[in-house]
């Protein structure tokens, strides 16, 4: 006779965490993320909402947001870790009978290019010192050829370049970088001769793409700078553009290698910045960055950008009474804008 506990899987333990998934650990290992994931008809349905803004996305041409909402223990990380295998077409997502009429409304998974970041907020002081890495890791992993994304902020470092130069001389500093300019060949091979050095580097060349108010020109010689003789600053915070311009840059970069959608998913965002309550001046810059993630002063983002923000609770409830007289004001006028713009997608309980 067949008994109760040889049907059972019944670990001898359980710990809290065994419950918790990590964003990234959970796109990490599909296999145990899927094999762990309940779909009832409610979460299908929030699965059609969070597909249905890339459509729109796609659709329209236009960035757009949302905060994925629920309480804690609702599976926030887990839910975005199973969107993101979603939209990589992984095949044992897609495989479970949850999914298949989505796969039919949304027939362009699996054909349409999206480029997913996944971050953790927890410990970033800024969104262009968690998005901007995120992109640059991404491209030495899926893209290790690629130029440089112009989310530098390179006024500085083309005055240190020009003061280098001087010190060194023309054939020291340009040197390294006109290393293998004559077989850009292999540029064109792997689909990048749009980007490829035309001419080598010289002083008169350098000075024009330096004085250049045109984008992609500043982009060759940051990209030659920081292959070089700044391969330090390629990692440095301090050295990122503003949201707004960096993330127009980004989407021409992502253009540039055939992605037609970028989609951050931006875990515990929001907590990060009720941590910030006691610096108003830092949170309102938090949630002004945050809006521009979907606004932006270019009307021209080459592909959109759509962001999932998870959140447990809604921030003027976690900063509480920390803020008070114009802090609370200025805080509560940044929030009621960054309302405006994302619209909250409930994750239920069940």
């Amino acid at each position: 006779m067949t008994k109760v506990r040889e049907l059972l899987d019944i670990p001898p333990q359980v710990r809290k965490m065994d419950f918790t998934v990590a964003l990234t650990e959970g796109v990490a290992h599909p296999k145990q993320t899927m094999a762990t994931y309940v779909v009832t008809p409610r979460i299908a349905d929030a699965f059609d909402q969070a597909l249905g803004m890339i459509d729109g996305a796609l659709r329209d041409g236009r960035s757009s947001g949302t905060y994925l909402h629920g309480s804690f223990g609702s599976g926030k990380s887990h839910f975005m870790a199973v969107l993101s295998l979603l939209l990589t077409d992984e095949e044992l997502a897609w495989g479970r009978s949850e999914f298949h009429d989505l796969r039919t409304k949304y027939p362009w998974v699996g054909t349409t290019k999206v480029l997913e970041l996944q971050m953790h907020m927890l410990g970033k002081d800024s969104l262009e010192a968690a998005i901007y890495p995120a992109y640059l890791e991404y491209l030495d992993a899926h893209h290790p050829g690629a130029p440089t994304p112009g989310v530098f902020a390179d006024e500085e470092l083309f005055d240190n370049a020009a003061a280098q130069l001087d010190r060194m001389g023309e054939a020291a500093f340009f040197g390294p970088m006109n290393h293998g300019v004559e077989a850009s060949s292999a540029a064109d091979d792997e689909g990048w001769g749009e980007w490829a050095e035309e001419e080598r580097w010289t002083r008169e060349s350098f000075d024009e793409a330096r004085a250049s108010t045109e984008p992609k020109r500043r982009a060759e010689l940051l990209h030659a700078l920081l292959e070089t003789h700044f391969q330090a600053f390629r990692r440095s915070a301090r050295a990122y553009k503003e949201l707004d311009e960096g993330l127009w840059a980004l989407s021409q970069h992502a253009k540039a290698l055939g992605y037609d959608v970028v989609v951050l998913f931006l875990d515990e965002l929001i907590l990060r910045m009720s941590m910030g309550a006691a610096q108003p001046q830092w949170l309102n810059d938090m949630v002004m960055s945050m809006i521009k993630l979907v606004e932006s002063n270019h009307s021209n983002r080459a592909v959109p950008i759509v962001s999932y923000i998870a959140r447990q609770r809604a921030l003027q409830e976690m900063v509480g009474d920390q803020l008070a007289g114009p802090d609370s004001h200025r805080l509560q006028h940044a929030l009621s804008l960054a309302r405006g713009r994302f619209g909250p997608l409930e994750l239920p309980n069940d």
